[in-house]
């Protein structure tokens, strides 16, 4: 796999799985526990009896996505990534997981918040993880 041209999409590749692992197993539990006071979480697609989805339910997450991409801090070295940060975008997630796996004196790989379209903060750094 040559990471750093392009994001590669883990189900493009055969890894699915880990993707549906991560959203299973961690974030639809946090998402549950974050949003559990502005939003009634429930499973429309496996709802008891007892359970109804109608407009004051929101259904639990749904769908996910999962992509790997390769950075370098010398991304003209022969055996770096060919870029060295994300460009920024935006996305339509309700949720976003960013792992970041680096060596063992990794510095950087922030993830940095921009004001919303539309609002007086637009383009605006309004923070940073």
């Amino acid at each position: 796999l040559q990471l750093g041209r392009r994001v590669i999409d883990l189900d493009t590749i055969g890894l699915g799985w880990v993707t549906d692992l991560l959203f299973h197993l961690f974030i639809q539990p946090i998402s549950r526990h974050l949003f559990s006071t502005s939003e009634k979480l429930v499973d429309c697609g496996h709802t008891a009896d007892d359970v109804k989805c109608d407009s004051e339910t929101t259904p639990i997450l749904d769908w996910r996505q999962g992509y790997v991409a390769g950075y370098s801090a010398d991304p003209t070295s022969s055996k770096g990534a060919t870029r060295h940060r994300l460009v920024p975008h935006t996305d339509d997630s309700e949720v976003t997981l960013n792992c970041c796996l680096g060596e063992e004196h990794f510095e950087g790989g922030n993830v940095e918040f921009y004001g919303l379209r539309g609002t007086p903060e637009e383009g605006q750094l309004v923070g940073k993880v």
